[in-house]
């Protein structure tokens, strides 16, 4: 446990040594969103059932959850892997994997602190039209354990991704594809239900609207009991696939990559 301790404080150092490039990236992320509202608040009053203020609201916490929970750990993990670094890991007593999520916490720890300038910046813009719904004890609890199994569930499938880089050189069109995907349905550009209903109804068996979108529409109440039961039971399938999926990925892998020296 302590191994993993001091990679942690290792990685918050450097996390911190490099926030003022960290907070360029969340002034960025925030340009986007900020556009929408624009738009939306001069032309829109109520579209496919949401009001102009939970349309405000819901970009508002669909940004702050994706700055503060993505993690980016693909490039990475294939970086290690095509350069040899991965030796350093694989020499050492412990888990590369557990390695990699310790060290990506606490970039996500600095990153969301990062967010309080643009979140002050978004709501005085827009604080006539952000309304939040009413949260109890027991919604804030579920609302948590739902970020926690989005982390996880974005965590492993970036992970795999990574570690294609065991057989493929160079992983960039396939990152291009993912965030392609991701930025289309995973309700960042726009809620999934301005979408046709047979994308829509796509879109439920994959993982990306479970990232940002799916904890968003609950936070905004717009969930039954019913889709948050479904939702999370579709969550925890999807990282019992993904968990399944690294662990055989990774091992086959690691022999390609012993087997050639790596």
């Amino acid at each position: 446990m302590k191994k993993y301790w001091q990679t942690f404080k290792t990685s918050i150092q450097s996390a911190l040594t490099y926030r003022s490039i960290e907070f360029i990236w969340v002034l960025i992320a925030f340009l986007s969103p900020l556009l929408f509202m624009q738009i939306w608040t001069q032309n829109v009053e109520d579209t496919s059932g949401f009001s102009i203020h939970e349309l405000v609201t819901y970009y508002f916490i669909i940004t702050i959850i994706d700055q503060a929970l993505t993690p980016h750990i693909e490039w990475n993990v294939a970086k290690d892997i095509s350069q040899g670094e991965l030796n350093n890991y694989l020499l050492k007593p412990y888990s590369y994997f557990l390695r990699r999520l310790v060290e990506e916490i606490p970039w996500k720890i600095v990153a969301t602190g990062m967010t309080i300038i643009p979140m002050i910046i978004f709501f005085v813009l827009y604080s006539n039209y952000i309304v939040f719904p009413t949260f109890g004890i027991f919604k804030f609890f579920v609302f948590i354990f739902l970020l926690v199994l989005s982390y996880i569930l974005m965590f492993l499938l970036e992970f795999v991704i990574g570690c294609l880089g065991f057989w493929i050189t160079e992983i960039r069109s396939i990152m291009r594809i993912f965030f392609m995907s991701s930025d289309l349905f995973s309700g960042r550009m726009f809620p999934l239900v301005f979408m046709p209903k047979l994308l829509l109804s796509i879109s439920r068996f994959l993982p990306f609207p479970y990232f940002w979108y799916f904890p968003t529409m609950y936070f905004l109440g717009r969930e039954s009991p019913r889709d948050l039961h479904q939702g999370i039971l579709t969550m925890l399938a999807w990282i019992a696939v993904l968990t399944v999926f690294a662990i055989v990925i990774w091992r086959k892998g690691i022999q390609k990559y012993s087997a050639f020296g790596g």
